[in-house]
């Protein structure tokens, strides 16, 4: 760089700025234009302070400095050089200082040339006027500051796209939001429905908030013994509080065997709802817009149509237990963090049954802090283990869900996972081969609905191997991986694909998502009793582990 010319930032490198118009003999092109063969411009940038009267005066100029049996193309004043090559019915010119190499004035105009067919699509005057923008941005990434920028016209294209792998994640993830948010509109109206048809009260709540999402369901003792030995000292740290979240209801056990119902549900030791899962609609919607072939969907779109909602009020109560994990595991096989939030869901679903008291077992596992709702009784909780209102004459609301205990834990270790990626990516005749394998770390979780989602560039992905199903969405530049359950027979599976060769960060990072009935926390319900009596109530409850920011980064 000279001396005399200062740095100047532009599309991410550094190019040359003239100090002062006195400096304007070190220019080479002056201003790069796509004009008619009567002089007339179309599309001009200049790279000097030039005013639009002398732009026009020059290109004006130009035709008249022409000669047909010349066979050179440039011509020439007593100040400047013409440059120019014809397009179809247009002139592409470059305006330079005498002094200028004329050899790469050539190559400029040139590339030039050869952008302005492939941006405005037919080189005609309209054509060109309508992508106008969009060549003088060409010509920018072409030319800095007067001088040829060391470029390819691939390499120009790739800077005007301005392609970001994350923020077509992040619009890939509001989609997905919005979804999950017109699903839950649609089970709430369901659950109203179904109230009123039962002619249960609508009451408000105690001032905690509303919870939102249908979960699969739990078993009866059985389940809650593995849901024990699952939990336990799985953190070695408890850190601060977690914000209470919502819920709605899927299948669950019963406190006792008594009595009858419908809508799905079976009896045996406790009560147990039908399984439903609730499939993403990201793949549905693929496939309605042509993204994906209806094979890739599997089974699982089928099950998803067959979703039925539940009526939470055939119980009087209805007990939910939630939780989230978020982890962010390094490119290297590591993890720099795990934290894990959850909540227990209370809805009371009858008037009768409002009057109530909790017992819960296995509340306080190692390296989980655990806080209750302020309406809750907390001298109680931690010497009765019981959760029960302050004030025992005040009832809980009814069709309200109540969060009346949450906990959070946060810690590093990688054996608290139960699901590890890897992706491997690497370049071989011109392509570049990406690897992803995943494994089953904890073998007491059954993950069902798993998604892996990786980025990739624009173009054709060919997959040469894959455990399961997968997608690929050009519109977000994303192959979504599908596997319907990974277990302790199902605990690892592979895939590798082929792209056009790109950097490696390009596939990360990678997102994964998951659902299972397996909580690290394993509190559960034993039994819950009305305050006045002293009788058993009849409860459904039900489980779910979703992941939630579970990322490869």
């Amino acid at each position: 760089a000279r001396a005399d010319l200062p740095l100047a930032r532009r599309s991410g490198r550094c190019r040359l700025r003239p100090a002062a118009l006195p400096h304007l003999a070190t220019m080479v092109v002056l201003a790069a234009a796509v004009c008619s063969k009567k002089g007339k411009a179309i599309v001009s940038r200049h790279f000097v302070d030039m005013s639009r009267l002398r732009i026009e005066s020059l290109l004006s100029s130009f035709p008249k400095l022409l000669n047909s049996e010349r066979q050179h193309t440039y011509a020439e004043t007593e100040s400047v050089r013409y440059v120019y090559q014809p397009v179809d019915s247009l002139y592409v010119v470059c305006i330079t200082n005498k002094a200028s190499n004329i050899i790469e004035d050539l190559d400029t105009v040139r590339l030039l040339a050869k952008l302005v067919p492939e941006i405005a699509g037919v080189s005609d005057e309209d054509s060109v006027r309508d992508a106008a923008f969009d060549i003088i941005f060409a010509f920018d990434e072409a030319i800095a500051a007067g001088y040829r920028e060391n470029v390819t016209i691939p390499q120009i294209h790739t800077n005007l796209e301005m392609d970001s792998h994350e923020e077509k994640l992040w619009i890939l993830e509001q989609k997905q939001k919005e979804k999950e948010a017109e699903e839950e509109r649609k089970r709430r109206q369901a659950e109203i429905e179904a109230r009123r048809a039962s002619g249960v009260p609508m009451r408000g709540g105690l001032g905690m908030g509303s919870m939102g999402s249908g979960f699969s369901n739990e078993g009866g003792a059985d389940r809650d013994a593995s849901i024990r030995a699952a939990g336990g000292a799985l953190f070695e740290s408890s850190p601060g509080s977690a914000t209470a979240r919502s819920g709605g209801f899927g299948a669950g056990s019963m406190g006792s065997n008594s009595g009858g119902v419908s809508g799905g549900m079976k009896l045996g030791k406790g009560m147990k709802l039908e399984k439903s899962r609730k499939r993403d609609d990201f793949l549905q919607a693929m496939a309605r817009e042509g993204e994906i072939t209806a094979a890739a969907l599997g089974g699982n779109a089928a099950a998803a149509q067959a979703s039925t909602t539940v009526n939470v009020a055939a119980e009087p109560l209805s007990i939910h237990v939630r939780e989230t994990i978020a982890a962010a595991l390094n490119r290297d096989g590591g993890v720099e963090s795990v934290e894990v939030k959850g909540d227990l869901v209370l809805c009371v679903n009858q008037d009768a049954y409002a009057r109530l008291h909790l017992s819960v077992a296995d509340h306080n596992a190692p390296g989980f802090q655990v806080t209750s709702h302020p309406k809750i009784d907390k001298k109680r909780l931690a010497a009765e283990s019981v959760l029960a209102l302050r004030d025992p004459s005040q009832p809980f609301p009814v069709g309200a869900d109540i969060g009346v205990l949450k906990w959070r834990a946060v810690t590093s270790d990688d054996g608290v996972l139960p699901l590890l990626v890897n992706c491997w990516p690497s370049s071989a005749q011109g392509q570049s081969i990406v690897n992803i394998e995943f494994e089953l770390q904890r073998t007491e979780f059954t993950l069902t609905d798993v998604q892996i989602v990786i980025p990739v560039p624009p173009g054709d992905v060919s997959v040469s191997q894959i455990d399961g199903s997968f997608a690929h969405d050009r519109t977000d530049s994303v192959l979504v991986w599908s596997v319907e359950v990974i277990n302790n027979e199902n605990a690892n599976g592979s895939l590798e694909f082929a792209v056009q060769q790109c950097p490696p960060e390009s596939f990360f990072p990678v997102e994964i998502r998951f659902a299972s009935e397996t909580t690290f926390m394993p509190v559960h319900v034993a039994e819950a009793v009305q305050s006045e009596s002293g009788q058993p109530i009849r409860f459904a409850s039900a489980r779910e582990l979703r992941a939630k920011d579970y990322r490869v980064v």
